[in-house]
């Protein structure tokens, strides 16, 4: 896994060094977390439904189509669907006293679609979050890491504006502080304005 990510943030560093043309974008999204975890015999799965912010930006070299891209969001789960075997409970965010998740999503990225007005974009690269459940009793800490994936699309409202839809897809299947496997997917659909210089 180090040298995955040593080698990503190679060709990142490789892609930027000669980029001219950069853009930066806020955004508000909806965020589904879920993880798959094997406790005393029993399948448990942990659905995460909330809201959340992104900032993101990339940077492409002038004429190519190629370059590198990174986010990083801001997750704000407000439900909490618990399975144990098939069987439900649900939760809120008043039923803890923190819950909230932060991801980060860097690699390169590849203009499919390039016109004036228009950009179809696809990036995949390392992906890597830390996700905070805490209750009075009990706190819960997973720091996580895998592969993630962005698809968007930009409408440009002028040179320098345009608006995005788009959404990050992501499975993490590495624990870093326990240094142990897991099952976590990221799925983030979400609208941002951005600009370009």
């Amino acid at each position: 896994m180090k040298k995955v990510v040593v080698v990503l943030c190679m060709m990142c560093c490789l892609v930027g060094a000669f980029a001219k043309t950069n853009t930066f974008e806020i955004g508000y999204g909806f965020n589904d977390i879920l993880e798959t975890v094997k406790y005393d015999g029993n399948r448990v799965k942990t659905n995460l439904l909330g809201t959340g912010f992104v900032l993101a930006g990339s940077t492409v070299k002038d004429g190519e189509a190629i370059g590198t891209y990174a986010s990083v969001g801001f997750n704000m789960p407000q439900k909490i669907k618990l399975t144990v075997n098939g069987e439900s409970a649900f939760a809120t965010k008043n039923d803890f006293s923190q819950l909230w998740s932060l991801d980060l999503l860097v690699g390169p990225c590849f203009d499919i679609v390039k016109t004036e007005k228009n950009v179809l974009t696809v990036a995949a690269g390392y992906h890597m979050a830390l996700t905070m459940i805490a209750s009075e009793d009990d706190v819960t800490l997973v720091p996580s890491s895998g592969l993630g994936v962005n698809l968007s699309y930009a409408y440009y409202l002028t040179d320098g504006f345009y608006v995005k839809v788009g959404s990050d897809f992501a499975y993490d299947f590495y624990n870093v502080i326990n240094q142990a496997t897991l099952s976590m997917l990221f799925v983030t659909p979400k609208i941002s304005i951005g600009f370009k210089n």
